[in-house]
């Protein structure tokens, strides 16, 4: 793959994702190319707007698009915000306005409704709103774009490195300071990956050429819940957790296992890594104490 001199194109790579996969190519040795507005050694383009991004693509002319764009929730409000998921829409309308012949699109288990319990591809909620119906919305224009062959990564929460925030980092952080993460009473279904093994699974994704379109879930195998990923977090520290009326999410995996593979960590595996992480950062921010 590195010695292929037509570009990737990443977009979003000044996000948590983006970045991940923009580094790791660099890494191989791909000439990939990061869209973003905010990184050094990326070049800036507004996705919604259709003629900039008909110039770009004409003039970069990459064989693959990498698109983790979108306008990331940062509350439970977010998730309803259908003019912030409109635009996210539009900025996939305009990637595939103009044909590129392979576009990889991080999508979200938003799209699976609470209490599905094993969620296969075909049983996304078709009433899916907010940030989620955005991600559907998405999801069926690129599947039904004529000449343009999308492979489409539904993603669940993602979790490590650099990101210093979210309901895994902060339960660690707690252990570690010696006290006992608070979790809310009602919390959403919900699964984690690791930022490294989504980033892996989107340029293992790079390499195929598919001959048609896909929809796959990216994820670890089993069961899973804030709570017990919480409780795998607390056993690091020879604590325990109640798990309580967790509200279990387990993907089937079998596309994503037929073609691309399965993570190559476990969640325990990464968890084991996330928690050692967590450790330094809490050492970073102590002050040293005077001799």
């Amino acid at each position: 793959m590195g010695d292929d001199l037509t570009p990737v194109l990443v977009t979003g790579a000044s996000g948590y994702l983006g970045g991940s996969v923009l580094e790791m190519l660099r890494r191989e040795g791909v000439n990939a190319i990061g869209l973003s507005c905010k990184s050094p050694g990326t070049i800036n383009c507004d996705l919604t707007d259709a003629s900039a991004v008909g110039t770009l693509l004409r003039d970069i002319r990459p064989r693959v698009v990498v698109h983790c764009a979108a306008n990331v929730p940062r509350s439970a409000a977010d998730y309803l915000d259908e003019e912030a998921a409109g635009a996210s829409l539009l900025m996939v309308e305009n990637l595939a306005r103009h044909r590129p012949q392979h576009l990889i699109f991080a999508s979200s288990m938003t799209v699976y409704s609470d209490g599905i319990g094993i969620a296969r591809e075909d049983c996304a909620n078709p009433n899916s709103t907010g940030y989620a119906g955005g991600k559907l919305s998405a999801e069926r224009l690129l599947l039904a774009t004529p000449g343009v062959t999308s492979t489409i990564l539904r993603f669940p929460g993602l979790f490590g490195p650099p990101r210093r925030g979210g309901v895994l980092f902060n339960a660690a952080m707690a252990y570690v300071c010696g006290g006992i993460p608070e979790l809310a009473d009602r919390l959403p279904q919900w699964s984690a990956l690791h930022v490294s093994d989504a980033a892996e699974l989107l340029v293992r994704a790079i390499r195929r050429k598919p001959a048609e379109s896909s929809v796959m879930n990216a994820g670890y195998p089993g069961r899973m819940s804030i709570r017990s990923a919480v409780k795998c977090i607390a056993a690091h520290f020879a604590r325990d957790f109640d798990i309580g009326n967790s509200l279990w999410f387990e993907f089937d995996l079998s596309r994503l296992m037929s073609t691309l593979g399965l993570p190559r960590m476990t969640f325990e595996q990464r968890i084991a890594e996330f928690v050692e992480w967590v450790r330094v950062v809490a050492r970073e921010a102590t002050p040293a104490r005077p001799s």
